[in-house]
């Protein structure tokens, strides 16, 4: 039984819900690509900035989806043709290991064989060779995240930055950087950085106010709320409603990942309890565990707060 109702929950992980900062970013990162590839001697780089759980990840897995790979078999050998790829940077790393990283992705059977200076040589050999226009390098902030960079003491950041700059520009590839926002300004101090980095790609939490520059969180609910209805066949209450919108936003302070996260323990509750109906009782429910503690913006359930609660919290948040 519960194999059934997990696998039902694990729908919801592919709803994918497209805003404007969503759509901005992914069109912004395809721009930049495709400037690299008409312009004459240079790399056009940018970079996705955003908190943890605003979609990041999910972002560079759209833009992959715009490239396939492909190997071409010889007689004698055969090449991976990879346009585009992605790597997490580890924390601690260096230049060496990033190489690795890079061959590995390449399909080089061995990545740890030569010396640093035979490795770097064979993956620009097979950068070109696998005819790779774009790079994405997701938790670049691990690069400047050591107490050495915080007090900027130690050159390590900074070389491997400029290694990164360098390999962009001498192969003419598209780099995109996928950082935390705490360590942009560290990064971008540097001159020769900032002006190749001129397009900068924030996501935020969803709001509760009209801004032209945020996403509301009512019409990315609406949205959620139906892909559970048709691709799920759940049936629901409006939890798109402004009351209910409200007491989500306040539960998960706006945060992609969290309001998903919240929905689906919601969902669980529902199933695991029989009920036909997705209802405010099994939000109720999923607020107690505490799923959402580390952004909510109440220590009070709001699933439990009364319309003047709801309202008095509202007026207080457009001040």
């Amino acid at each position: 039984m519960n194999d059934k109702i997990y696998s039902i929950l694990g729908k919801l992980d592919d709803c994918v819900i497209t805003h404007k900062e969503y759509t901005q970013a992914i069109n912004g990162i395809l721009n930049c690509w495709q400037e690299t590839l008409y312009s004459p001697n240079k790399s056009v780089n940018c970079m996705l900035i955003a908190e943890g759980g605003l979609g990041k990840t999910t972002i560079c897995k759209k833009v992959l989806e715009n490239f396939s790979s492909k190997t071409i078999v010889y007689d004698d050998h055969s090449i991976i043709v990879k346009p585009a790829f992605y790597i997490q940077i580890p924390a601690k790393t260096n230049i060496d290991n990033l190489t690795k990283l890079m061959l590995h992705k390449l399909g080089d059977i061995n990545p740890s064989t030569g010396t640093a200076f035979d490795r770097y040589t064979r993956l620009a050999q097979k950068l070109k060779i696998s005819e790779t226009k774009l790079i994405i390098l997701d938790e670049f902030h691990h690069v400047y995240s050591t107490e050495s960079s915080i007090r900027k003491t130690s050159k390590n950041n900074e070389n491997i930055a400029n290694w990164i700059k360098s390999l962009g520009d001498s192969n003419k590839i598209c780099i995109c950087l996928v950082s935390l926002p705490d360590y942009v300004d560290l990064f971008l101090r540097d001159s020769q950085q900032s002006r190749r980095y001129k397009d900068k790609f924030y996501l935020n939490p969803l709001t509760i106010t009209n801004t032209p520059e945020r996403t509301h969180i009512k019409p990315f609910v609406l949205q959620v709320q139906e892909y559970i209805r048709r691709e799920m066949h759940i049936q629901t209450d409006e939890i798109a409603e402004d009351e209910f919108v409200l007491m989500l936003y306040i539960a998960t302070n706006g945060y992609h990942d969290f309001l998903m996260s919240l929905i689906k323990r919601a969902l669980l509750f529902k199933s695991k309890n029989g009920d036909s109906i997705l209802s405010s009782n099994h939000f109720e429910m999923a607020w107690d565990t505490h799923i959402t503690s580390t952004v909510r913006l109440s220590t009070t359930n709001p699933f439990r707060m009364s319309k003047i609660e709801l309202f008095k919290f509202y007026e207080s948040s457009k001040k």
